[in-house]
């Protein structure tokens, strides 16, 4: 089945470029706080207000909010690397888009007033597929997790509107730069973070697992550093195999 348009595509390859869009679209992020490559896609330190963001106004990159009307969906690998409570994506403000929180092996869905919590545990280190879908028509928004749905929550605003009230797209916090604050940042690692221009049905969601099935399975515990590479020819180990009792 067809997926709705990409909107953005963050692969996370570039170390000098991480919030590049490979998509054709140039929907470039900005970098705020410790966000550093990992083995796989980015960390963040989730030290307070470690996140990448969306341009907004008054930025001389483009917003890419501008691309999207009502209909979205956002989809990305995530590992957790910590039980504290942490923002995981805000897609705007409360009242016009919706949040994905973390706490204690736990997501949960905000919109509006309204709070969705998934009870099913999530493992820390451990890649998930994330994604959420902004129906308007439906007037909700879904939450999926490793392509099963988990949650719904009712919007309360008239349309789902990305970047609204001074905030922006951010992922890894929550973020309104133009009164100049970021917070809640995650302790987490994201890959393959993809925004799409139209709301996904469950099918479409199952399929996009399946294609972009990266992590599936994996451990995210060693994503923490990338390995220094040795310097000057350094031997790093030595293994002879000669010993029978101790054969490592």
């Amino acid at each position: 089945e067809e997926l709705p348009a990409l909107v953005a595509h963050y692969e996370f390859e570039d170390s000098a470029a991480l919030g590049k869009d490979s998509s054709p679209n140039g929907n470039d992020l900005l970098v705020h706080g410790s966000v550093s490559q990992g083995k796989n896609g980015v960390n963040l330190a989730g030290t307070g207000g470690d996140v990448l963001y969306a341009p907004y106004e008054g930025d001389t990159n483009k917003d890419f909010s501008d691309d999207i009307t009502g209909n979205y969906t956002v989809a990305f690998w995530v590992a957790m690397h910590s039980t504290a409570s942490q923002y995981v994506v805000q897609s705007s403000s409360w009242e016009n888009g919706f949040s994905v929180a973390y706490a204690y092996d736990t997501f949960y869905i905000k919109a509006g007033v309204g709070e969705s919590a998934m009870t099913v545990g999530i493992n820390q280190n451990t890649w998930h597929h994330v994604a959420v879908v902004a129906n308007d028509v439906a007037g909700k928004a879904y939450l999926y997790v490793d392509g099963q749905l988990k949650q719904t929550v009712d919007r309360v605003s008239e349309s789902f509107t990305m970047a609204a009230d001074g905030t922006v797209f951010t992922i890894g916090g929550q973020s309104n730069p133009n009164d100049g604050w970021f917070a809640n940042s995650a302790n987490a690692s994201f890959d393959d973070f993809r925004i799409y221009g139209g709301a996904m049905n469950a099918q479409q969601v199952a399929q996009l697992v399946s294609e972009a099935a990266l992590h599936a399975g994996d451990s995210a515990e060693n994503n923490l550093a990338v390995p220094e590479p040795a310097q000057n020819g350094t031997i790093i180990a030595h293994y002879e195999f000669k010993d029978a009792e101790n054969l490592g």
